[in-house]
C-alpha cells in the first residue's frame, strides 16, 4: 500500500508534477510512477514520431513500465503530424533494440525497414509493435487507420495457444475498446468504390470479439463495405457485454452489399447486456430488424440483456415514410416493452464522420426511453462526449488530456522538453 504521506501529495496531480514527483527521492518515486504511467495519449495531429519513438524504447528497456500503462488513447497516427519537428537523431542503441522488438514480435522483414520509417514518418509500423508491448492494457481507444497489415494480425495472434512472442500476448487484458475511422481515404486510394467514407479493411479486426477479457466494444464510423458479416458469425465464446457498432457491418445490404447469410442471434455475443446500433437508414427502414429482434428477445438465447438502444435515428424520418407504415425501431420499442428490457431511441444533432483530426464529440438532443422498471417513456436532454456513447462509471475508462504532456513525462513537442533518455535514467536510478 503506497504511504499516505506521500500518496494524497501526489495524488490528482498531472503528468508533470507526477514526473518531478519521481525525482524526489525513492519512496515518492514508487507512488508517483505507477500513477504517471497509467494512461498513455497519443494525437498524431500534434504528437511526433519522435516522441512515439522515444516512448516505444522506454517501453521496451522497462517491461515493469510497460507493465504500468492501463489505457490508451491514440489518434490520428497514420498520416503526418501538422506539428513540425526537427530531424532527430536515432541512436545505434535504440535502432537495434527496435528491431529486436520487430523480430521478436515475429514480423518478418518489418526490422528491415526501421530507418525507412523513420525518414519518412511512417508510424503505423511503431504503433502497432507499442500495443504487443503493454501486457496490462485494460482500456483502449483508437483511430483505426485505413488498413494496417501488422496491428490487424496482432488481435488474431493474441488468440492463438503460443505464448512466447509479444504478439501472442497482447491484449489479453483489454477490457474496454474503442475503434474509430481515422479519416477519409483519399480518392486515388478508393479503387474506383462509390463511397470511401467506410472504406477500412475491418476483416483483420473481427478477431477483437474473442479477445478473453473484452467486455466493451465500440466500432464507430467503420467499414461497411468490406463488413464484419463477411467474416461469419461471431464465436459464441464471446464475453463482451456492451457492443456498439453499425448494424448493417454485421448484416450486410448497403447498396448492393448483400446480406449476411446468417442471423442477428447467430452472430451476437450471448453475454451481451446492451446493444447499441446507430446509423438512420438502416434503423428506420431495415423491414428486417423486427424480424431479427423478435428472435433475440424471445428465443431465450440473449438471458443478460437488459438495453436495446438505437442512436441517430432521424427526426425527418416522416418526410421518407408515410405515418401509417410501421418503421423497424417503433417494433423493436413493442419488441423491448413485451420482453420488459430497456429500450433507448435517440436522436443525435452532431455524429461525426471521416475525419478525426480533432477531438470529436457527440451531441444528444432528445432521449426516447423506455424503462420497464418504470413503464414510461421519457423524454430528456443529455450531452455525451469522445467516446460516441455512453460514459460508464463502471468500465472504469479514463479521460486521457495531451494539452500538455506528450508521452509520460517526455515533453517532447511542449515549451518545456526533457530529454526522454535522460528522464527514464532519472526514473530507473535508485531501483
Amino acid at each position: 500500500m503506497p504511504d499516505p504521506a506521500v500518496y494524497f501529495p501526489v495524488e490528482g496531480r498531472d503528468a508533470r508534477s507526477l514526473a518531478s514527483c519521481c525525482g524526489v527521492n525513492r519512496n515518492w518515486k514508487s507512488t508517483a510512477r505507477p500513477l504517471l504511467y497509467s494512461r498513455w495519449t497519443y494525437h498524431g495531429e500534434k504528437h511526433s514520431i519522435k516522441s512515439l519513438w522515444k516512448f516505444l524504447c522506454t517501453v521496451i528497456r522497462g517491461d515493469s513500465i510497460a507493465a504500468l500503462v492501463q489505457s490508451v488513447d491514440a489518434r490520428n497516427w497514420s498520416f503526418p503530424s501538422k506539428t513540425p519537428h526537427p530531424d532527430f537523431d536515432v541512436l545505434q542503441e535504440e535502432l537495434f533494440l527496435v528491431e529486436q522488438a520487430f523480430r521478436a514480435a515475429g514480423v518478418e522483414g518489418m526490422d528491415k525497414c526501421v530507418m525507412g520509417d523513420v525518414r519518412q514518418g511512417d508510424r503505423k509500423p511503431f504503433m502497432a509493435l507499442l500495443f504487443t508491448r503493454l501486457p496490462n492494457l485494460r482500456t483502449m481507444s483508437a483511430h483505426l487507420p485505413h488498413y494496417d497489415a501488422f496491428l490487424g494480425s496482432v488481435p488474431q495472434d493474441a488468440l492463438t495457444n503460443q505464448t512466447e512472442r509479444p504478439t501472442m500476448q497482447a491484449f489479453q487484458q483489454l477490457e474496454e475498446l474503442s475503434l474509430v475511422s481515422e479519416r477519409e481515404r483519399p480518392y486515388w486510394e478508393s479503387s474506383g468504390r462509390s463511397d470511401t467514407r467506410y472504406s477500412l479493411e475491418l476483416v483483420c479486426y473481427a478477431a477483437v470479439f474473442s479477445l478473453p477479457r473484452l467486455r466493451r466494444l465500440s466500432l464507430f464510423d467503420l467499414d461497411v463495405e468490406d463488413a464484419l458479416h463477411h467474416c461469419g458469425p461471431r464465436p459464441r465464446t464471446s464475453s463482451i457485454q456492451h457492443l456498439t457498432l453499425v448494424n448493417k457491418t454485421l448484416l450486410g445490404g448497403r447498396r448492393d452489399d448483400p446480406r449476411a447469410p446468417f442471423r442477428l442471434k447467430d452472430t451476437l455475443p450471448t453475454s451481451l447486456k446492451s446493444l447499441t446500433f446507430y446509423g438512420t437508414n438502416g434503423l428506420v427502414f431495415d423491414m428486417e430488424l423486427e424480424d431479427q429482434f423478435r428472435e433475440i428477445l424471445r428465443g431465450g438465447g440473449f438471458p443478460n440483456l437488459e438495453c436495446v438502444i438505437f442512436e441517430d435515428v432521424s427526426e425527418f424520418v416522416h418526410c421518407y415514410t408515410p405515418p401509417y407504415v410501421k418503421r423497424p425501431n417503433q417494433a423493436v420499442k413493442a419488441l423491448c416493452y413485451e420482453a420488459r428490457v430497456n429500450f433507448r431511441e435517440r436522436k443525435i444533432r452532431n455524429f461525426p464522420q471521416g475525419g478525426k483530426q480533432q477531438p470529436w464529440r457527440v451531441e444528444i438532443t432528445t432521449e426516447d426511453e423506455y424503462d420497464p422498471k418504470e413503464d414510461v417513456s421519457d423524454t430528456k436532454t443529455d450531452v455525451t462526449s469522445q467516446d460516441g456513447g455512453d460514459i460508464n462509471s463502471e468500465s472504469g475508462s479514463l479521460e486521457f488530456d495531451s494539452e500538455d504532456l506528450d508521452e509520460l513525462g517526455f515533453f517532447e513537442d511542449s515549451e518545456l522538453e526533457l530529454d526522454s533518455d535522460d528522464n527514464s535514467e532519472s526514473l530507473d536510478s535508485g531501483e
